[in-house]
């Protein structure tokens, strides 16, 4: 996949003008009462920039923020999680009752958010927040080696983030911005990844987009890598020169365009990339059928893998559904066992045979939504009006609506012909099951679609399923982006 090289301009003069400080300060009060104090940040809202002035960004606390307050000197430990109340958020002092836990009348620690990991590390997945940083990303602390009174006039947060501000603009819809600091000194290479699910439209306006990184005085070198939803070259810049993203500061960069030239419209039904050279047919269109998705004209048959739980163990995506990043970590964690291929001969199809070895190829495993949307499309329904009706996520055997209607079944076979007629492409197995990204939540099954549409009541189809991962006759049809 073809990349774009190119330094980040005015890297050296960002010091004073673009490196700002946010949240220096977040102090924390207290009252008489131990079951109050008052701090600064959510588990289910978040907190947030609030007004700029001169060179400081002021961060605030925002409704339903949620606190860790702890003791750890009594025996055995204290643990207790404090709330902001509704409607008392906006300011960057703020007063939190207790809500489950220990209540806390000593305190050692607290900890902002309170599902921050143990060891306070910044998180490397990241949810796009438009306007501010995803608000458990950015870990805030406090910490005496002496018990102090919760009841003590007030607590003072300390930031461990710097937050780096990416701006895009452009026409393309961001999927993802990465961020790896590599040390100027040697060592990992640390990567750190806001996603949006749905995606982030690009205009002529520059957006920014915010990445919390562990703060540091140490010196790291700087790549950006833009990822678009449309399966467009990815967007990667780098610094010319290792800077420092000290804790509690707020590093701005100049915007970068994200801009693709207009080409090939689609429509659904088409093949892609042209008739002559088809590797799929189109199922889905964005931007008037300038981007869209594409079921492959190859399959492959096969269990989708044991039965263990994948999510367990580490493997990305399936809760919120992201089959792409299902797809690539599942392969990552498993390529390089001499079992890869018999135990999930399916990936291991789509990683060698359809991705030529590439872990960031664009062929993947479906979505529940997407592979029921290539069913609906083949079916010749339309998809907005039959999601009126029937979810593509529900998984309970609810048949697609008008399914086994004789005009659906031809409209089926007619589908059948035309994903069968490029050179060397596989036959369509309209009776077959067909394997999405996700398991169940026990990790033993794995949705799929049940093609069959048969009178028979022992052969029902048309609806979506899960079946047990070792499933032989499972079979996958991958998707990509264009």
């Amino acid at each position: 996949m073809k990349k774009s090289y190119l330094a980040l301009a005015a890297v050296a003069v960002l010091a004073v003008g673009c490196a700002k400080e946010y949240a220096a300060e977040n102090p924390v009060g207290g009252s008489s009462a131990s079951s109050e104090i008052t701090v600064s940040m959510p588990a289910q809202t978040r907190t947030a920039f609030g007004e700029e002035s001169g060179s400081i960004m002021n961060v605030v606390w925002s409704e339903n923020d949620q606190i860790k307050v702890i003791d750890a000197t009594s025996e055995p430990a204290k643990e207790g999680i404090y709330i902001l109340e509704n409607g008392k958020g906006g300011g960057a002092t703020a007063t939190f009752s207790h809500s489950s836990g220990d209540v806390i009348e000593n305190v050692t620690d607290i900890v902002y958010p309170a599902t921050a990991a143990e060891d306070l590390s910044i998180p490397a997945a990241q949810t796009y927040t438009a306007g501010s940083y995803d608000p458990v990303a950015a870990v805030l602390k406090y910490h005496s080696e002496e018990p102090v009174a919760i009841s003590s006039e007030g607590f003072q947060l300390e930031n461990t983030a710097s937050i780096i501000a990416i701006s895009l603009k452009g026409n393309e819809t961001v999927a993802s911005v990465s961020a790896a600091l590599t040390p100027a000194n040697g060592g990992e290479t640390l990567t750190y990844t806001l996603s949006s699910e749905d995606g982030v439209s690009l205009s002529a306006d520059a957006i920014p987009f915010h990445i919390a990184v562990p703060g540091s005085d140490a010196k790291y070198s700087l790549s950006i890598t833009v990822k678009s939803s449309n399966g467009s070259d990815p967007l990667v810049k780098e610094t010319s020169e290792p800077r420092a993203f000290a804790a509690s500061s707020l590093v701005r960069f100049p915007a970068l365009d994200y801009s693709v030239a207009a080409g090939k419209t689609y429509a659904i039904g088409d093949y892609w990339p042209d008739e002559e050279n088809a590797e799929g047919i189109v199922f889905s269109i964005s931007d008037g059928g300038l981007h869209g998705k594409v079921i492959s004209i190859y399959e492959k048959q096969g269990q989708w893998g044991p039965q263990r739980n994948e999510k367990e163990n580490g493997v990305q995506g399936m809760d919120p559904e992201d089959a792409a990043l299902v797809t690539k970590t599942l392969i990552e964690a498993h390529k390089d066992s001499e079992t890869f291929a018999d135990d999930y001969p399916c990936f291991e199809w789509v990683y060698n045979t359809m991705n030529k070895g590439n872990i960031d190829g664009p062929w993947r495993f479906p979505t529940r939504t997407e592979i029921s949307q290539w069913v609906a499309m083949m079916s010749g329904f339309d998809w907005d009006e039959l999601l009126k009706a029937w979810s593509p996520v529900a998984g309970d055997k609810a048949v697609m609506p008008d399914y086994k209607s004789v005009e659906a079944k031809e409209n089926r076979s007619k589908f059948e012909i035309l994903i069968e007629a490029p050179e060397g492409a596989s036959d369509l197995v309209l009776t077959g099951k067909y394997w999405t990204a996700r398991e169940d939540g026990s990790g033993k099954n794995a949705y799929k679609f049940k093609m069959s549409a048969t009178d028979d009541p022992s052969n029902q189809g048309g609806f979506l399923d899960i079946s047990t991962k070792t499933d032989s006759y499972g079979r996958i049809r991958p998707v990509r982006t264009f």
